[in-house]
């Protein structure tokens, strides 16, 4: 690495100047202390990109100086020398995070090889560093919002990750609530501790319990012999996210509300309890509170899971923002794909504002991943978005009969209900206020069904 900043750590007065000589005839820019205190004190001020340091020093010694730098500085790396070498020393170095460990008396040439091996190893490191950070911000949903309720959420989201209170994220499926739980994770001092998420309508009763509390060896028929660890035990002082807590039975509801108030858990077939250290962030497309009055959900642990709760709005409610998400995903996915750059149509991007979006930031994804493999050209048309029977506003036909108008308008209308509710009439039929055997006649006229003897 030409121009690379080394820090030289020596005692011996000597020999250190002269090393730092040598070091800069070959092109790299050397700063030399005699002291252990005085080359921490250089780091907090100036960067480096290599250190090489004497073991035996007076004062703070050549190893707990390198553990220092290892616990601050762990991108840094450091080559030990020393004058009288012994193989404890050398282990004690390697374990203490040294790239090198040479003798003084050893060819300056094979110290010269290792220095450049270490400067290379440090900036791949730091550059995989950069990319995994790039890639986590460019694949998040999380992306700066020009929707004024969504600023507000997200600046709310930053300030709780301040705290460790329970929070309760409301929206509907693909909003992006698990985005903006992992940003309250990434932004807290559980950063650097797991991050564990699941899916409580993933699981049956019993896959749900010994999921969350783990089990012991053989405590049940099936059980492994090994045994299993929770995730409430796994989570190890990170943050649990409870993703459709609304679909919990009620008795591990009355498990976990245990857990919430006493901090540990009985894994199953165990009479010890575990201590567990963990924020919970729960989320939920469901009124929670209607589930509370039909007792399908425990009041008490509401309560508990919704210190602090944040409604997270529809990506319809939040049309300004479409067209900047839709434009990061082909961003995205031109790249996975190796495509050569693409844009969308105007009449493309009047289709993604103008359209629906029920499935909200997860279906616009997956809508742009799809159009991105069918393109074979540089511009992504309408036809590329296959937005199924969907019809733009811009093309609508005002030269037809009213009857023909009245009946494209239907189908548009109650296909988007029908997918919303996911085929649930009695659910179209509370949202859109019309009686329930009027919606079902409506969606056999438009197609969107076909009849059948009963109505569910």
């Amino acid at each position: 690495m030409n121009n690379a900043r080394i820090l030289v750590v020596e005692d011996d007065a000597d020999y250190g100047s002269s090393l730092a000589d040598i070091l800069d005839c070959k092109g790299y820019k050397t700063t030399f202390v005699t002291a252990a205190a005085d080359a921490l004190e250089k780091l907090k001020y100036q960067n480096y990109d290599l250190v090489i340091s004497d073991v035996v020093m007076p004062g703070m010694s050549g190893l707990d100086f390198l553990r220092t730098v290892a616990k601050e500085y762990p991108l840094l790396p450091v080559v030990m020398l020393t004058a009288y070498g012994s193989i404890k020393e050398a282990v004690e170095a390697t374990k203490a995070g040294a790239y090198g460990y040479f003798l003084k008396t050893v060819n300056q040439d094979e110290i010269f090889l290792t220095i450049e091996k270490a400067l290379d190893v440090a900036r791949l490191k730091e550059e995989n560093l950069r990319l995994r950070q790039e890639i986590r911000e460019l694949k998040g949903y999380m992306l700066p919002s020009r929707n004024d309720s969504m600023k507000r959420l997200i600046a709310e989201a930053a300030a709780l990750a301040q705290s460790d209170v329970n929070v309760l994220l409301i929206g509907e499926s693909g909003t992006g609530k698990e985005v903006v739980a992992r940003f309250i994770h990434e932004k807290s001092r559980r950063e650097g501790k797991p991050f564990v998420a699941i899916n409580c309508q993933a699981y049956v009763e019993t896959l749900m319990e010994s999921e969350l509390f783990g089990y012991k060896p053989h405590s049940f028929t099936g059980a492994s012999a090994k045994g299993k660890q929770g995730k409430l035990e796994a989570v190890n002082g990170g943050t649990l996210f409870l993703d459709e807590i609304g679909e919990l039975s009620t008795a591990t509801q009355v498990k976990l509300l245990r857990v919430i108030e006493n901090r540990e858990i009985e894994p199953i077939g165990s009479v010890k309890p575990v201590p567990v250290d963990f924020r919970l962030i729960s989320a939920t497309n469901k009124d929670l509170k209607d589930a509370m009055a039909k007792g399908a959900f425990r009041e008490d642990l509401y309560y508990r899971v919704s210190t602090v709760v944040l409604r997270l709005p529809a990506l319809r409610e939040r049309p300004e923002d479409i067209l900047s998400f839709a434009r990061h995903f082909l961003r995205i996915f031109t790249a996975e794909q190796k495509k050569p750059v693409l844009q969308f149509t105007a009449a493309a991007e009047r289709a993604l504002t103008d359209y629906p979006w029920p499935g909200n930031i997860r279906e616009l994804k997956n809508v742009v991943e799809g159009a991105v493999a069918l393109c074979h050209t540089t511009k992504i048309e309408v036809s590329d978005l296959r937005l199924g029977s969907y019809i733009p506003s811009n093309s609508y036909d005002f030269e037809c009969s009213y009857a023909d108008a009245r009946s494209k308008f239907e189908k548009k209308y109650f296909t988007y209900h029908y997918e919303k509710a996911q085929g649930n009439i009695s659910k179209i039929s509370r949202c859109i206020k019309m009686d329930r055997k009027q919606v079902y006649k409506k969606l056999l006229a438009s197609g969107i069904i076909q009849p059948r003897r009963n109505v569910e």
